[in-house]
């Protein structure tokens, strides 16, 4: 639940639900509503890219270069935003480059953790609560997204009572993202090229921080006893023991019962190969 929130929180939604009023506001801007055309599309483009980076880096290495990323860019639109870019200034250049940076930062977003979000929350949670966990997820999420829809009008709206924050918003995001990197960095464990068992041991075995050095030394088919345990599970066996292995032949009672060190397999299987033909 604290991860939705955390991934709400970004400013993504700021800029996708009030992204054309706000570009209205800078008032150097012909077409803001072009613009919102153009970072909904930056954010399709760039978020096929974490199909491939998710697996080759690694979840837990998207979510905090990606917060890094999110939270220089969204400082640097402040920064201009409060400075050349003022609506008082007239400078369009200087929108220009607010708006580039805001892209940049949606593509940081789309590719960390827009997706790495919903990848963890399907993964970490063990498989006798899996599907109440990735519900209430969902629902924490659309809250937030909720209230962030409900406050922002008032955040940077420019009527009486309103805060009228303006670009000075994205400090708010921004300090939102570096709490979202403190939550990745010490709270969010590395699960890539583990599968939904090694997970749960895993998360037994080692910290979020050191988890990304963690291997997996058995497997869950191998510890029910289905098949042998896999060679980087056992001590270091010599050249000689390797043939003998290659050599092995399981003693089998076709049409009967094999009774090993495992129990008793019909079909004149073993523990070793399976529960038979």
């Amino acid at each position: 639940m604290t991860f939705s929130v955390t991934d709400s929180d970004t400013g993504i939604n700021f800029i996708f639900y009030f992204g054309t009023t706000f570009f209205q506001q800078l008032k150097t801007i012909p077409n803001p509503f072009f613009y919102s055309l153009v970072t909904a599309l930056v954010n399709v483009v760039s978020t096929p890219i974490s199909f491939w980076s998710i697996e080759y880096f690694g979840r837990r290495f998207l979510l905090i270069w990606g917060a890094v990323g999110m939270i220089v860019m969204q400082y640097i639109v402040a920064v201009i935003g409060v400075t050349a870019g003022a609506a008082d200034q007239n400078n369009p250049s200087a929108v220009k480059a607010m708006i580039a940076f805001i892209c940049l930062n949606i593509s940081f977003f789309a590719i960390s953790w827009g997706p790495c979000a919903w990848v963890i929350i399907g993964e970490s949670f063990p498989l006798p609560i899996r599907s109440r966990g990735v519900g209430i997820s969902t629902a924490s999420n659309w809250f937030w997204n909720c209230i962030i829809a409900v406050i922002t009008p008032y955040m940077v709206g420019n009527e009486a009572g309103s805060a009228d924050l303006g670009p000075k918003v994205f400090f708010i995001w921004g300090s939102f993202c570096i709490m979202s990197l403190t939550f990745a960095y010490f709270l969010v464990p590395e699960m890539k090229g583990l599968t939904l068992e090694q997970i749960d041991k895993m998360m037994e075995e080692t910290s979020p921080r050191q988890s990304a050095s963690w291997k997996p030394r058995t497997t869950f088919a191998a510890e029910m006893g289905h098949v042998r345990t896999p060679y980087f599970a056992a001590a270091p066996v010599s050249s000689s023991s390797y043939q003998a292995e290659a050599s092995y032949s399981p003693p089998t009672n076709p049409g009967g019962i094999y009774q090993g060190d495992g129990g008793y397999f019909p079909g004149g299987g073993s523990p070793e190969y399976g529960y038979g033909r």
